[in-house]
């Protein structure tokens, strides 16, 4: 038999058992946050490996994702659609909702969120230009279908827009959101976008010097020009989007007790399986895991089976 199941993402038995650092001491059990999974990632094939025997290991090395978006449609939903590195890859810019940056974007997912967490805040903003959507494509076309981005004209109307989200109320339509954004304090909306277009002012700057504050060294489709139009901007969270840890197996894809005794028969690939990223997996490495141990089990079992 080989597993191939996903790893346990929400699956509540698993996470407090093994990772309680991300809930709180309630009884209630809820997450710290929310999660880029759905509820059919259960954990049930560790389970049943459990069951008979199957080791475990780095099971508390869960990863949190740095940019999951927030759905004005739904923004108590467990689950967000998970706002992928291309985005940031492109150039796009994380601010607070006070207008500043503060994070190089193009670190790795564990240091951006180590630093979103740092800032105090409990969203971000995502900017881009209309640059960086021309290169991200369909990806920026499907985050506007789905209502995760929205088009605005400048800075002016960013900061009426981040202004507007703090007071927003959850399954708000567009025009709603929109005539509340219209409505937001002028003053306080001058201010927001003059601590932005300061920032952008900073990050032109670095861009020119070659670095910035944050380390970043590579400043894509810079500069941004606080008239630039349109501008294009997501509400963003860090969220729970993978385990690096699983069930224990050897080399071959053979499932292992925690002694290291082999379960006979029993085979495990990709991402039901732990120990193959260390603490932190590194974007795409899931894919090739997934396509390395099958091949691997694959071959193995085509050879010893008649």
């Amino acid at each position: 038999a080989i597993l191939s199941f996903d790893w346990f993402r929400l699956f509540l038995w698993l996470l407090p058992k093994h990772a309680p650092d991300f809930f709180p001491p309630s009884p209630h059990m809820q997450v710290h946050f929310p999660t880029t999974n759905g509820p059919w990632a259960t954990g049930d094939g560790m389970k049943m490996a459990m069951a008979i025997g199957a080791g475990s290991i780095d099971m508390d090395k869960v990863q949190i994702h740095p940019t999951g978006f927030l759905d004005p449609a739904d923004l108590a939903a467990p689950a967000k659609t998970l706002c992928g590195e291309m985005m940031r890859g492109v150039g796009g810019v994380l601010l607070t909702p006070e207008g500043k940056r503060f994070v190089n974007e193009l670190l790795p997912r564990d240091q951006v969120v180590a630093a979103e967490l740092e800032s105090g805040s409990s969203e971000f903003v995502l900017l881009l230009t209309q640059p960086m959507a021309t290169e991200a494509g369909k990806h920026v076309e499907h985050y506007l279908h789905k209502g995760l981005l929205v088009k605005l004209d400048g800075t002016h109307s960013l900061a009426r827009w981040m202004l507007a989200n703090a007071e927003g109320a959850d399954g708000e339509t567009a025009e709603q959101a929109a005539a509340r954004a219209a409505a937001v304090d002028a003053g306080a909306a001058l201010a927001l976008e003059a601590t932005i277009n300061a920032t952008l002012a900073a990050y032109n700057a670095a861009a020119e010097a070659g670095v910035d504050a944050f380390g970043k060294t590579a400043f894509r489709h810079a500069p941004i020009s606080p008239e630039e139009r349109p501008l294009y901007a997501g509400r963003i969270v860090p969220v729970l989007h993978y385990t690096m840890g699983g069930i224990r197996m050897g080399a071959d894809g053979a499932v292992l007790r925690d002694d290291g005794s082999v379960i006979p028969g029993l085979h495990a690939a990709g991402e039901v399986t732990g120990g193959v990223h260390g603490n932190n997996r590194l974007g795409g490495n899931s894919l090739l895991d997934c396509t390395v141990f099958g091949s691997i089990v694959g071959n193995k079992l085509a050879k010893e089976l008649p």
